[in-house]
């Protein structure tokens, strides 16, 4: 199966993913891409939720000659392109384009590798290239089996070279993968593949098509809402999220951009009483949590037995002594 090309669209898409110790590692990786691959690249660096996307753009500009770039929601993707996720922001991958969005933490994370990976599998199927670089537990290793799964190439930085092994380690122990390579030579190993005439290309599995489909929705949902209201104080009740708080004339509703939920103000009322009650059952079984509630105003019955009587203290017959 081939994967129809636009103009300025590439044939492969790259992606890469690191976390600790990436950013040196990455410097090394970009300095061996040239024009002419006819292939995008799209960087994940797990950073601090300010981030320094901008500062990441300058140093690997300064190393290639590929055009760096931080993307915007939206914006096509071209050959011979760094696209490079923004801080606190998910990049995720479509069939010629690019989304950024803000959906929940994967791995403890946004961006997530993970989701980047499974975006381009979906999308790009066998003419999607992984690479997972040097960073501390395991992000990565989910997405790069999808890319395996549909035909794509996975590749790992030697955990012996990498200055954090864990992610390429995770990868090695969850699948067969490509090339286990040092920084060095993998640039070597990319113009090998994407100079190869033809690629054998597999059906995307129904279970990564709804996974990517289902991270696309979610990540994107918060910007959809916001455009109809207002961030609103309120948490969702199921999902604990926030709210959006659409007025329409007299009609007032809270929305979920996670999930399917809409509130009118009575509803949302009753649903957050349940939620409410079992969030202060639960917080009342937390010191620490009761402290910091309680001076914000919130008081919970003294639950704390005598141990003379085995009573709940403040049944007023408490003995001299008795706690």
């Amino acid at each position: 199966m081939n994967v129809t090309q636009h103009p300025g669209e590439p044939k492969f898409v790259v992606v890469i993913g690191a976390s600790a110790g990436g950013l040196t590692a990455l410097e090394e990786l970009a300095s061996q891409l040239t024009p002419g691959m006819k292939a995008s690249f799209l960087v994940v660096l797990h950073l601090s939720r300010k981030g320094i996307g901008d500062f990441l753009v300058h140093k690997l500009q300064k190393r290639t000659s590929l055009h760096c770039t931080i993307p915007k929601n939206g914006d096509p993707l071209l050959e011979d392109h760094i696209y490079i996720a923004p801080p606190d922001h998910h990049l995720l991958v479509k069939k010629g384009s690019i989304i950024i969005g803000l959906g929940p933490e994967e791995n403890r994370w946004r961006p997530s590798i993970d989701v980047l990976f499974r975006s381009a599998a979906a999308a790009y199927n066998g003419h999607t290239i992984g690479i997972v670089l040097t960073g501390m537990l395991d992000d990565g290793t989910a997405g790069m089996q999808a890319i395996k799964k549909t035909g794509g190439t996975g590749i790992v930085q030697d955990p012996n070279e990498a200055e954090y092994p864990d992610m390429p380690l995770s990868v090695m122990n969850n699948m067969e993968i490509d090339y286990c390579l040092s920084l060095a030579e993998m640039g070597a190993v990319l113009q090998k593949i994407t100079g190869d005439a033809e690629v054998i290309t597999t059906s995307i599995p129904p279970e990564i098509k709804a996974e990517s489909e289902i991270a696309e929705k979610v990540a994107t949902g918060i910007e959809n809402v916001a455009a109809l209201g207002d961030k609103s104080l309120y948490a969702c009740p199921d999902c604990g999220g926030g709210l959006w708080h659409i007025q329409e004339n007299a009609i007032s509703r809270y929305r979920c951009p996670h999930w399917p939920f809409l509130f009118r103000n009575r509803s949302h009322q009753q649903a957050g009483r349940s939620a409410g009650e079992h969030a202060l059952g639960s917080i009342a079984h937390d010191g620490r949590a009761q402290k910091a509630a309680e001076k914000n105003g919130i008081r919970f019955p003294d639950k704390r037995i005598c141990k003379n009587c085995r009573k709940p203290r403040g049944h007023g017959s408490k003995p001299a002594g008795a706690y």
